[in-house]
């Protein structure tokens, strides 16, 4: 399957993305790998790496300004990824 995401935060140290800022995914393990970097990078700026989420649609989509997202990830408890519906 085919995911399409944006990476979010809760953090003042980001902006939000634009509808056409997506990226692609191929698997939910892709995304639990693009949630980690995104973790990453948030510890790399002095962010609470807690505050990264991903968003995700399901399918290839090239602007997801008006559409309702599928599912977050977000940090897990122990360090790990949990999939949430929306």
């Amino acid at each position: 399957m085919i995911y399409t995401y944006q990476q979010t935060s809760e953090s003042g140290s980001f902006g939000q993305p634009e509808g056409t800022d997506v990226a692609y995914a191929t698997s939910k393990r892709d995304l639990v790998w693009a949630l980690e970097n995104w973790r990453d990078k948030h510890e790399r700026v002095g962010s609470d790496a807690s505050h990264a989420s991903i968003t995700v649609w399901k399918g290839r989509l090239a602007n997801v300004q008006d559409q309702h997202p599928d599912l977050r990830v977000i940090p897990g408890p122990r360090g790990g990824a949990r999939f949430e519906l929306c």
